[in-house]
């Protein structure tokens, strides 16, 4: 399933987990996921710099603020072959959130 496919199908899933939630909420967790997906996966190439544990530490703490106000728990997987960030409802059900991550020249640009 491409990425499109997967936001659709998160966006979808999100709307009828979290009904007070909006569009707005779940386009910031999607972004959210997105970095924390590169961070993931530079993380994955050596250890993270003192900026990159800043930066990550800055999105977890938005994301668990988002996940207050719409009534989620949140799950962080760090494998960057996985969903980054998963939300598990009051009632047990759970939508794994797709980050989008670097493509294979961009991360080879990087290796050098």
């Amino acid at each position: 399933m491409g990425y499109i496919t997967e936001e659709r199908a998160f966006i979808l899933q999100f709307g009828r987990m979290f009904p007070a939630a909006s569009v707005g909420h779940a386009e910031t967790l999607l972004k959210c996921a997105a970095k924390l997906q590169r961070l993931n996966e530079r993380a994955c190439m050596g250890e993270p710099t003192k900026k990159e544990w800043r930066k990550r530490a800055e999105i977890v703490g938005m994301v668990d603020t988002l996940a207050v106000i719409i009534g989620a728990d949140v799950r962080y997987n760090t494998d960057p072959r996985g969903y980054p960030v998963g939300l598990i409802a009051q009632d047990g059900r759970h939508v794994a959130v797709p980050g989008r991550g670097y493509s294979a020249a961009a991360l080879r640009r990087m290796d050098r």
